[in-house]
């Protein structure tokens, strides 16, 4: 890969890919970070989270969450409303590890919630895998 061509290829993600989402260039940077994020952090024991914002509702969010997966995976990122039971978003972010989900995209968030989640803090930075079916022993792979 040189210079010339990874320049070509990010004028392409940013210029015609993502060039109908209404962003600016720094939103479109962001976009291909999150789409190189997926592709290799299969090679990590923690996983970053992302949040994609937008000052109304109805502007493609969800859109260009599910362009992103589809991209990097083949499918549409898993969704799933955020809840305010801790309870029930343990359960949704054990079934996803189950469906092996690189993205979850939870919609919905009240604006200006509070994301202080053990559970999501918990997926998103150890290597264990914890849940119903298991006792919290360390992944072998991670």
């Amino acid at each position: 890969m040189t210079l010339a061509k990874a320049q070509r290829a990010y004028k392409f993600l940013t210029g015609e890919w993502l060039g109908d989402v209404p962003t600016n260039a720094e939103g479109k940077a962001a976009l291909v970070a999150l789409l190189m994020t997926i592709i290799v952090r299969q090679f990590f024991p923690s996983r970053p989270a992302w949040f994609v914002t937008a000052p109304i509702a109805g502007t493609g969010k969800t859109t260009v969450l599910t362009m992103v997966n589809v991209a990097a995976n083949g499918t549409e990122a898993a969704a799933c409303s955020w809840s305010s039971c801790r309870e029930e978003r343990r359960k949704a972010i054990f079934a996803h590890a189950l469906a092996g989900a690189s993205l979850v995209v939870w919609d919905n968030l009240e604006r200006g919630a509070e994301v202080d989640c053990p559970e999501i803090n918990r997926v998103l930075t150890t290597p264990l895998a914890r849940g119903p079916c298991s006792r919290a022993e360390p992944d072998p792979e991670g």
